[in-house]
C-alpha cells in the first residue's frame, strides 16, 4: 500500500518469530553524488543516527539497546538503506527512531569529526589490503574516472565535506515519494498500516531532482 505522503510500504507477514524488521531504501546513493562531493551520501547516511533534533546518538543508541534492538544505515550506489529490528512488542521503538532519523537529522559537528575520522581511518586502512586495494583499482580501470562507479574517494575528498554539504544532499533526497518501506515480521497489517500512517504524517513529498547520468 501507499501511505498519503507517498511511500510506497511491502508487508511480508510472518509469525514464527516475535519480531519484527524494517528496512526504508531512499532512492539515492554513491551514483547519485557530484563529483565534486564524493563521498557524501555515505558520510550522510551514516551520520543519520549521530543526533536527531529530539536526540542526540547516546540517547538514540540507548533507545535501541533498552530493547534489544538495532538500528542500522547502509549506503550502496543505488541508495541509502536505515534498518531497525526489535522484539515484535517493542515496534514502538522502531516507528519513533525510524522516522525521526529520516526527518530530523542535525548532523552535529562534534559527531561529524568523529565519523569523518573513522572513514578516513577505513581508507588508509586498504593500503594495507591488497586485495581491497585491487577491488578500487579494478573498477577504476572498468569505468574509467568519468563515471562513478571507478571514482575513488581519496581522503580529501571527506574532509572537504562540511555539515552543509550533507544538509544539502539530505534536502534534495529525503523524500517520502523517493523511497520504500518493508516491513517484515509478526504484525497485524491493518494495526500496522494505521501506525505507519501516524508515524510517518510529518514526512511530506517533495520533488525529486533527476539522477544524474554519467
Amino acid at each position: 500500500f501507499t501511505l498519503p505522503s507517498g511511500l510506497a510500504v511491502i508487508v511480508v507477514e510472518n509469525h514464527r518469530l516475535p519480531m519484527t524488521s524494517m528496512m526504508l531504501a531512499i532512492g539515492a546513493g554513491r551514483a547519485d553524488e557530484a563529483p565534486a562531493k564524493r563521498g557524501v551520501a555515505e558520510l550522510a547516511g551514516n551520520m543519520l543516527v549521530k543526533g536527531s533534533k529530539k536526540r542526540d546518538a547516546q540517547k538514540l543508541a540507548r533507545a535501541i539497546e533498552f530493547v534489544g534492538g538495532s538500528l542500522t544505515v547502509d549506503t550502496s550506489h543505488e541508495a541509502t538503506m536505515i534498518g531497525c529490528s526489535v522484539m515484535s512488542r517493542e515496534l514502538a521503538t522502531c516507528l519513533s527512531a525510524v522516522p525521526e532519523i529520516v526527518t530530523q537529522p542535525v548532523f552535529p559537528a562534534g559527531e561529524l569529526d568523529k565519523m569523518r575520522g573513522q572513514m578516513i581511518a577505513g581508507l588508509r586502512a586498504r593500503l594495507d589490503n591488497a586485495g581491497a586495494l585491487a577491488s578500487v583499482h579494478l573498477q577504476n580501470l572498468l569505468w574509467g574516472d568519468e563515471h562513478v562507479r571507478g571514482w575513488v574517494v581519496e581522503e580529501q575528498d571527506l574532509a572537504a565535506l562540511t555539515p552543509a554539504d550533507l544538509t544539502s544532499w539530505h534536502k534534495a533526497w529525503f523524500h517520502p515519494n523517493n523511497a520504500v518501506l518493508v516491513v517484515a515480521g509478526d504484525v497485524d497489517p491493518k494495526k500496522l498500516k494505521a501506525d505507519l500512517t501516524r508515524a510517518f504524517a510529518p514526512w511530506k513529498k517533495g520533488a525529486v531532482p533527476p539522477h544524474p547520468k554519467y
